[in-house]
């Protein structure tokens, strides 16, 4: 009976154990994984927020450059005809 206690005991406390750990380890892994996802898409969404605004910007200077020498070009030519 003794022994047989201890055995139950023991075995009882191993899986007792694992559970625990097991558990343990999924929330410390989740709670890691967390901080660590929020962590790398703040750096992610700031250098990629950095990025795409140096590209929109470039974008945005072309397209505004060239609308601009357009209309220029535009009103400059209307400017010839009706003075001309």
């Amino acid at each position: 009976m003794i022994i047989y206690y201890q055995i139950s005991i023991y075995f009882r406390m191993i899986i007792h154990y694992q559970i625990f750990i097991y558990y343990r380890m999924i929330i410390h892994y989740q709670i890691f994984i967390y901080y660590r996802m929020i962590i790398h898409y703040q750096i992610f969404i700031y250098y990629r927020m950095i990025i795409h605004y140096q590209i929109f910007i470039y974008y945005r200077m072309i397209i505004h450059y060239q609308i601009f020498i357009y209309y220029r070009m535009i009103i400059y030519y209307e400017m010839i005809i009706l003075y001309r």
